[in-house]
């Protein structure tokens, strides 16, 4: 675990990244990985001097398996609350016996290709966009990230500059698109990488690649596509 802000700190678990927010009174684990990855997680939560007790909430970027898959049994181990915004509720929470959620067919792929079954359990706090979070944090707010997933959450603290953003980009060698084999609405996903360079972060925290500091140029380069990709799917040349 590595410190990139005065209280957030990233965990790389290999597939994909998790990260702690420290407040006050407050210790929040953001996403929650692999199911692998559960002994990286306590060694990780061990390194800075906290046990599974010391967690108090579980923020969940979006509901694929490779960033869900230990919510509930680190709910279970912590007593931690377990917050996500209310679109990614059918994929999260137990479906009743004999349906499955729509949404949860892309899960499941998601799930397929990281060798991963979808995790669910009790989610205590359904989040909207631009929810106030000053109680865990003081500048603390979501940011509604949709495209990758319908319900995709970012976690922007204006007062350090850092936004812990799910899959609305990947850092793989530079900033990019998310997976678009799991992106159903390109749309809504360009429109949220402009979301994102609106922002201008100092500090950008995704869920595949290293935390990106000073990310301005970079997002400047991504948002001049997602303005012409954007361009042309409204206003295609042919109709």
């Amino acid at each position: 675990m590595r410190q990139i802000a005065q209280s957030l700190y990233w965990l790389d678990l290999g597939i994909a990244n998790a990260y702690l927010i420290l407040g006050k009174n407050a210790a929040v684990l953001v996403d929650a990985g692999i199911q692998r990855s559960l002994p990286t997680i306590e060694r990780s939560l061990r390194r800075a001097k906290l046990a599974w007790t010391d967690l108090t909430h579980i923020f969940i970027t979006h509901a694929h398996p490779d960033h869900v898959g230990n919510f509930p049994e680190i709910a279970r181990r912590s007593g931690a609350e377990v917050w996500a915004h209310r679109l990614e509720l059918p994929v999260l929470r137990p479906a009743p016996k004999g349906l499955r959620a729509a949404d949860r067919w892309l899960a499941d792929g998601v799930g397929m290709l990281m060798r991963e079954t979808q995790a669910t359990g009790k989610v205590e706090r359904v989040l909207e966009a631009d929810a106030h979070l000053s109680h865990i944090l003081p500048d603390l707010r979501t940011v509604h990230l949709p495209g990758h997933a319908p319900g995709q959450l970012g976690f922007y603290h204006k007062g350090e500059g850092w936004l812990i953003g799910g899959d609305v980009m990947m850092n793989l060698a530079g900033l990019t698109f998310p997976m678009a084999a799991f992106t159903p609405d390109p749309t809504e996903a360009w429109r949220s990488i402009l979301r994102v360079a609106t922002i201008q972060p100092k500090i950008l925290a995704l869920g595949h690649g290293n935390p990106l500091h000073n990310p301005e140029e970079a997002l400047h380069r991504i948002a001049r596509r997602a303005g012409r990709i954007l361009e042309r799917m409204e206003h295609p040349p042919y109709r």
